[in-house]
């Protein structure tokens, strides 16, 4: 049974309408610093299949971390899972002048149409370091959002200190009641999922069920 079978019933039919995602305009890019395509399926088939992949835009992008900590999300190892079930991504990068450069490589990639089938949802851009994010960081992100949807993920004490496996892993069932008593009180990264981290699990859920559902229509 797919993750996408296993989680329906966690979604409302009123939820997919609320669903939006922006389609990208489409531009022509360069193979200069393009991701490789997976020529072997990357989920593990005695596992559950995911239904999105964090692709890390570069090395020490976050994507691992990210997969860890969101159930129905696994890591690409950097490649575009193109022999898989579910080929719905998330590129993942750091808030860094070369990690936003990479990332903007990735989406170019996939708006050329050099993925292997796999459709971008978004990027996810993880900050690097405390405090504003810089002036010209800012409007490199501006010509990320003007390609495709950007999720922030804001820089985060524990996940520097804590090991991946002991983390708290957020689930698409996660009630709403739980989500906001997040918000309300400062807990560990191993005992809860933050609001941040769980508002970005559910909306990366949401734009793949949704694509998900849309290409079962189409065919």
């Amino acid at each position: 049974m797919s993750t996408v079978d296993q989680y329906t019933s966690v979604v409302a039919s009123d939820d997919l309408d609320d669903v939006c995602t922006p389609r990208p305009r489409r531009i022509s890019a360069t193979a200069k610093g393009f991701l490789p395509i997976a020529t072997v399926q990357l989920a593990d088939p005695e596992d559950r299949i995911p239904i999105a992949w964090a692709v890390g835009a570069h090395g020490g992008a976050g994507a691992s971390t990210l997969a860890r900590v969101i159930a129905p999300v696994a890591d690409s190892g950097g490649r575009w899972p193109a022999k898989d079930e579910h080929r719905y991504c998330v590129v993942v990068c750091r808030s860094t002048w070369t990690g936003l450069d990479a990332a903007h490589s990735a989406v170019l990639q996939a708006q050329a149409g050099d993925t292997g089938g796999c459709e971008v949802l978004g990027v996810v851009i993880v900050a690097d370091a405390p405090g504003r994010t810089p002036k010209p960081l800012v409007q490199r992100e501006k010509v990320l959002e003007d390609l495709t949807r950007v999720w922030r993920v804001p820089y985060m004490q524990d996940f520097r200190v804590t090991p991946p496996e002991k983390l708290a892993v957020w689930t698409p069932s996660a009630s709403t009641d739980q989500e906001r008593k997040r918000g309300l009180r400062k807990v560990p990264a191993t005992a809860e999922v933050a609001s941040c981290i769980a508002d970005l699990g559910n909306e990366i859920f949401h734009a793949a069920f949704s694509a998900y559902k849309m290409k079962e229509k189409d065919d």
